[in-house]
């Protein structure tokens, strides 16, 4: 049986998404994993992004299901993939919805806002979202 995450990289793989939209976050999402009855191991994710599921155009109400995670770097500090450290669910209605036209960034840093976090930097990538 194929673990969750690598059924999701699949999935995102058939759709062949390009140029996916990344927000820098500060403060980073801080996630706790409990190991062992006295060891809690606290990682941080640098970078969030969202995927709507599922959007339908002129709906005033969108789930979203947003990833925290970091980068994947190559020798060369290029990112190459995200490990997806964390995941929420997030809704959100008019009049933010109404006002997201095309532009993106509108929306993340709106979910940002929502998340408690604030958007220092943009980045747009054609990599796949995958879990560790």
């Amino acid at each position: 049986m194929k673990r969750l995450g690598q059924t999701l990289v699949d999935f995102l793989k058939q759709l062949k998404l390009n140029n996916m939209l990344f927000a820098k976050i500060n403060p980073q999402a801080i996630v706790a994993n409990l190991n062992g009855p006295f060891d809690l191991q606290t990682t941080y994710a640098q970078y969030m992004t969202a995927i709507a599921n599922p959007y339908r155009l002129g709906d005033y109400t969108v789930n979203f299901t947003i990833y925290y995670g970091d980068f994947i770097l190559d020798e060369l500090n290029n990112p190459i993939g995200f490990t997806v450290k964390l995941t929420n669910n997030a809704t959100m209605s008019a009049p933010i919805t109404q006002n997201w036209g095309t532009d993106d960034t509108y929306m993340l840093n709106a979910l940002a806002v929502q998340q408690g976090t604030t958007v220092v930097e943009f980045v747009e990538n054609d990599i796949v979202v995958g879990a560790a």
